[in-house]
């Protein structure tokens, strides 16, 4: 489970990351106009189970994207102290264990950067995964509040992740056509 929850964030650190990489030849798609590379997309590649759409992963990023500024525009920010828990329960507590270090050490070297370089990417991108679930919990809380329900950060009920699911489609309809995409 931690190793699952290490990847997932890990990935989502390093796709947003990307989000930013100057235009060329190399770009998947434009969000806002705004460049996805074909790099990210095959790194992306690399960690997916299955073999999703170049389309679909650049749809992955751009979601994340999403996610993020609406959080911001909520005031929603991540604390240095947040930050610091994040990559104690994240990096440092999967490179205690074996498996999670030779994860962590194969994907440093594949990258040509040592374990504090790596540690520096994730703690600069970590705001932005620890703002989404601030915002996941905040429409969570919002849904209970306005349903007169418990609010269950830790078992939400299906209606919960479901509005939470409903919260992000809505968000996603409403910015989806700021994509332009290169790839199938």
């Amino acid at each position: 489970m931690k190793r699952s929850l290490f990847l997932v964030c890990t990935l989502f650190l390093f796709l947003l990351s990307a989000c930013g990489e100057a235009p060329g030849d190399d770009v998947a798609a434009t969000f806002r106009g705004e460049p996805i590379s074909r790099e990210l997309v095959a790194l992306y590649q690399e960690y997916s189970d299955g073999s999703p759409s170049d389309r679909d992963i650049v749809n992955l990023i751009v979601s994340q994207q999403i996610l993020k500024e609406e959080a911001e525009a909520r005031g929603m920010t991540a604390t240095e102290e947040e930050v610091q828990q994040f990559l104690q329960d994240t990096a440092y507590a999967s490179y205690e264990m074996p498996e999670g270090k030779a994860i962590i050490d194969e994907y440093c070297q594949s990258q040509g950067i040592t374990f504090d370089q790596y540690i520096e990417r994730l703690r600069q991108q970590a705001p932005a995964t620890i703002v989404k679930a601030k915002l996941e919990e905040a429409v969570a809380r919002e849904y209970c509040e306005r349903n007169n329900i418990p609010f269950d950060a830790l078992n939400p009920t299906n209606d919960v992740r479901q509005a939470i699911a409903d919260y992000e489609t809505g968000l996603w309809d409403e910015n989806k056509k700021e994509i332009k995409y290169y790839v199938d």
